[in-house]
């Protein structure tokens, strides 16, 4: 189960929304990319994240996706996040010195596939949901 966390500017999904409580990020099951899975298939992440080398064959990129994938549950992932946040938004600014204001600026304008992208597990008791 994917799931847009951060801001759904994209309108090709549906007016259905799902708030679920913030411990489910913390299931081992549960882990977030900072980019949709669909453009590590095309090959569009490598131009919106330069450092990241491009492997070429697809099998080779899916195993990239797979080791970006970011855990709640680890300790630092939320340094790992916050260093993505600042190099992306940096790369269109041509600058690392970011502010936060600048972060937010650019997430409530990028489509929803370059925001964060959940991995749920594929079973979530209905007591996870908040509203």
């Amino acid at each position: 189960v994917f799931s847009i966390l951060g801001p759904h500017t994209g309108q090709y999904y549906g007016d259905i929304v799902i708030v679920f409580k913030h411990e489910l990020m913390l299931h081992p099951d549960a882990n977030f990319t900072v980019q949709a899975a669909t453009t590590f298939n095309s090959g569009i992440t490598h131009k919106f994240r330069p450092w990241l080398q491009n492997p070429g064959k697809q099998e080779e990129r899916w195993k990239q996706f797979h080791s970006s994938k970011l855990h709640c549950s680890i300790e630092g992932y939320e340094y790992s996040a916050a260093l993505e946040l600042m190099a992306t938004t940096g790369l269109e600014k041509k600058t690392i010195q970011v502010e936060l204001e600048d972060i937010i600026k650019r997430w409530l304008i990028v489509d929803s596939h370059h925001v964060f992208e959940a991995h749920l597990p594929q079973l979530i008791p209905l007591n996870y949901i908040d509203h």
